[in-house]
Order: structure tokens, then sequence, then C-alpha cells
């Protein structure tokens, strides 16, 4: 119901309260936690923040993870060339488009180059 849906958008930033509680936590993860469903057209949640907000490494967190669920869809079929190809517009703003050139030359080793 819709108590359960604003359970679940609120959860990055409760998460990111947690992991600031923890000082073994390093610096910055709460940051990434708070955006890890933040998208580059603003799209995301909980903020509906756009690229140019979302910090550095919450983008390399966003693709890593939107890049993990189409290998693990994908099975061993995967290859990482495909998936910049078939992702680049979806990140083509700043620090994303960052990621999907170093992509370009990344060498996925077991995951398909």
């Amino acid at each position: 119901g819709p108590e359960a849906e604003k359970e679940f958008l609120a959860h990055p930033q409760k998460a990111a309260e947690q992991a600031r509680s923890f000082h073994e936590v390093p610096p910055d993860v709460d940051v990434i936690i708070a955006q890890h469903h933040e998208r580059p057209d603003g799209k995301g949640f909980p903020r509906g923040i756009t690229a140019n907000h979302i910090a550095p490494l919450a983008c390399v967190f966003i693709v890593a993870h939107d890049m993990a669920k189409a290998a693990l869809k994908r099975g061993p079929g995967f290859e990482a060339r495909v998936f910049a190809a078939t992702h680049r517009e979806k990140y083509a703003y700043n620090q994303f488009k960052k990621i999907f050139a170093a992509l370009d030359h990344l060498d996925m080793g077991g995951m398909g180059a």
C-alpha cells in the first residue's frame, strides 16, 4: 500500500543515516547509499536529482549495479561492450560519460570483453 511505498522510497536516506553512525564506514559511502536509486535524467529517487548533482562515486555504483543486473540476466553471453553500447545514451551525462569512456577500454576478462 501507500505506506509501504513511502517506506521504500525513504530507504536510501535512512540507510545513509545509518551508515554515517558507524565510524568504520569510509567517508562518502553514505552519499553513495543515499544516491544509489537516483538516475542521470532526474527520474530516480528519493530526491530526483540529475547527473549534475549525483556524486562521482555514486555514478560508478549506479552503472556497476546496472551492469551487474544485466550480467546476471544475460548469463554467460554477457558482453561489457554490448552493455556499454546499449546503455551509453541513458548515461550520456557528466560523470556517467567518463565511466562509459573507461568501459570502452576495459578488459573485462571473464565477463566478456
